[in-house]
């Protein structure tokens, strides 16, 4: 592999930049690249369109920012630049259009978090459903997969019941201050 592609004619093929990529997301990258220009205004006023890396290196919690506040033009901007980051610490070129870059370490691009084991065997169920063979999937699948008590057992109401009454977090008589 010679930068970004591979050198085999056939194995570039497998990399469609305008049918994979743009010919699926064009409003969303015109709304990024204007961000990007938008960006460049406000951080470097009057210079020539560039990535300053030094302006801002908390792509993972600025990401989860702008999706909580409904930017996703700002979020999907985050998780282009925390993706190219990662992939630039395991090999890829530098962006050419960095500046003020320090290698970055695949420390510094992973994000890295402590999972509820509750929400895990969520997740694993999840995953089971959407498997397409039966005999792994145990004839789960996501119309019917329910999320996990704290002792990992599936829930007793199925999904779509209603559950307006059960508490968020319940609470035994014990454990109230």
């Amino acid at each position: 592999m010679n930068g970004l592609f591979p050198d085999d004619s056939d194995a570039r093929k497998t990399y469609p930049l305008y049918s994979g990529l743009f010919a699926y997301f064009p409003a969303a990258l015109a709304a990024i690249a204007h961000h990007s220009y938008v960006g460049n205004a406000k951080h470097n006023p009057g210079q020539p369109l560039f990535w300053d890396r030094s302006k801002s290196t908390d792509e993972a919690d600025a990401l989860l920012r702008h999706l909580m506040e409904g930017d996703y033009v700002g979020m999907a901007w985050r998780a282009l630049a925390l993706l190219q980051k990662h992939l630039e610490a395991e090999g890829a070129p530098l962006a050419p259009g960095a500046r003020n870059v320090s290698p970055p370490t695949t420390e510094e691009t992973s994000v890295l978090f402590d999972i509820d084991p509750a929400l895990l065997a969520l997740i694993e169920q999840q995953l089971a459903a959407d498997d397409p063979d039966p005999e792994s999937a145990m004839g789960l699948n996501v119309a019917n997969a329910t999320p996990p008590d704290s002792d990992g057992h599936p829930l007793s109401h199925t999904a779509g019941e209603a559950t307006a009454n059960a508490p968020l977090n319940p609470v035994s008589q014990g454990d109230e201050e």
